[in-house]
């Protein structure tokens, strides 16, 4: 009843923040130093009330946690998941304050609700409880940095695809660069022109990168369905006879400049001792020349033409 009561609350405050994080921070489990435990959860949360990110209010969190004793008194991190969903929380800071013989270790770990996997403990030591408020207030400012609350979608395949994200279209295929989100469950719809959009759940891992290829099929956009990349459509017939008659028409395009350089170096040449035989050389590399810029304009504009048609297919 209680959780029921608390996500109704939440969801009405908070609902200019429902697209972005969301922060609650829990009581920090102390051990053998309970006063500094205390201290060390308000150091937290003034530290990211003072970075203007969107909180849940300590008191809700506080009820939260009473609501599941059993699981807090058991795991952290069960904890925070289930303070998490029930206060609409996409994040949860927890923490514990060990006294280890005169000097104080806090372990905080960062909880995504809504991405699964165990997070990382960190830990971090002050010498003495002087120090142990400003060791809290790096810790946190340090866990919840931008690029520890996001992640990466790639998108490959098909050219021409828009990514929209949660309703915002973020990028169009090929992405120059995997685009950057907050991590959790995010809405993305995948539109190609002429093709039925494709509309999935992504969940975006922090610091981790999403990757989904996509294709046009059926007249559809699919995922899953387009093996290592993108389909590749068999290459048309005209298209490798036109390519091949540009090429060959290159070819005999230089093969014509080649004998020009060579008609003109014979008649440089021209010795009145060798008259005839410097003629025919000269006529010769002339006749090949001519022959050669024709055919390679020929080759060249038919080529052309057929690649054209084969491409417009």
């Amino acid at each position: 009843m209680l959780r029921a009561v608390l996500a109704t609350t939440m969801a009405c405050s908070l609902s200019a923040n429902a697209a972005g994080n969301v922060f609650a921070v829990l009581p920090t489990q102390g051990v053998g130093a309970t006063a500094e435990a205390v201290l060390v959860t308000q150091v937290m949360r003034l530290a990211l009330q003072e970075q203007s990110l969107a909180m849940v209010p300590a008191q809700q969190t506080e009820s939260a946690v009473v609501a599941h004793a059993v699981a807090c008194g058991q795991s952290a991190i069960a904890c925070g998941r289930l303070v998490g969903e029930a206060t609409s929380a996409t994040h949860v800071i927890v923490s514990e304050l060990w006294d280890q013989a005169g000097a104080l270790e806090l372990k905080i770990a960062l909880v995504a609700v809504r991405v699964d996997g165990a997070p990382v403990w960190q830990t971090h030591r002050a010498k003495s409880a002087d120090e142990v408020g400003p060791v809290a207030k790096r810790a946190v400012l340090a866990l919840v940095a931008p690029d520890a609350l996001s992640g990466l979608l790639s998108v490959t395949g098909d050219t021409g695809v828009e990514v929209v994200v949660d309703g915002v279209v973020a990028e169009r295929t090929p992405l120059v660069s995997p685009v950057k989100l907050a991590a959790g469950q995010r809405e993305i719809e995948l539109r190609l022109a002429g093709h039925r959009p494709l509309r999935t759940t992504v969940a975006i891992e922090s610091q981790r990168t999403t990757s989904i290829v996509v294709c046009a099929k059926d007249g559809a956009v699919v995922r899953d369905a387009c093996g290592d990349g993108a389909a590749v459509a068999p290459m048309s017939p005209l298209v490798i006879a036109g390519s091949a008659g540009v090429g060959l028409g290159v070819v005999a395009g230089v093969g014509a400049v080649v004998a020009a350089i060579a008609a003109e170096s014979a008649y440089a040449a021209f010795d009145a001792d060798r008259a005839e035989e410097d003629a025919n050389a000269y006529f010769g590399w002339r006749t090949v020349g001519i022959a050669s810029g024709i055919a390679g304009g020929v080759l060249t504009a038919v080529g052309a033409g057929v690649l054209v048609v084969g491409l417009v297919e």
